[in-house]
């Protein structure tokens, strides 16, 4: 089990947790109350810095499913503290649907998990030592639906 340090920058913030034992991610809840209007962005700090440590780790934050259904996610839709990164954790959030969303203290706003990340050494080539049978064929190129 990875250790990551935590450390609290707001009274009112609480340390997140794990909600079962089989849940990936921990949920990150608003400290505050907040109205997004349709189609508006604002940020929620969420009262912690974290610091991964491990360069073979990194936070991953993702958008909880009920809100994201209803058009209320993270801005950039997935956001990434890399294992260096020391400062506030903070979720901006994106109001995409066309009602108003209230945002009250505790709600749960997103989620953060965390991944291994596999270091790689460039290796600059004229040509592929292996061709594909997808070759250069782009999105799509698969013909899947």
């Amino acid at each position: 089990m990875n250790r990551i340090q935590i450390k609290m920058l707001d009274v009112r913030a609480e340390p997140p947790d794990h909600a079962t034992v089989g849940s990936a991610g921990v949920d990150l809840k608003a400290l505050d109350n907040t109205v997004l209007a349709p189609g508006e962005t604002d940020a929620f700090p969420l009262g912690f810095a974290l610091h991964i440590g491990d360069p073979q780790t990194c936070g991953l934050i993702l958008p909880r499913s009920g809100l994201a259904i209803g058009g209320v996610l993270p801005t950039n839709v997935v956001g990434l503290l890399d294992s260096d990164y020391q400062g506030e954790v903070i979720v901006h959030l994106k109001n995409n649907s066309g009602q108003t969303f209230r945002v009250e203290r505790g709600d749960r706003i997103a989620q953060l998990i965390f991944i291994p990340v596999t270091p790689v050494l460039w290796q600059l080539v004229t040509e592929f030592g292996f061709k594909t049978e997808r070759g250069t064929g782009g999105f799509g190129s698969t013909g899947e639906k």
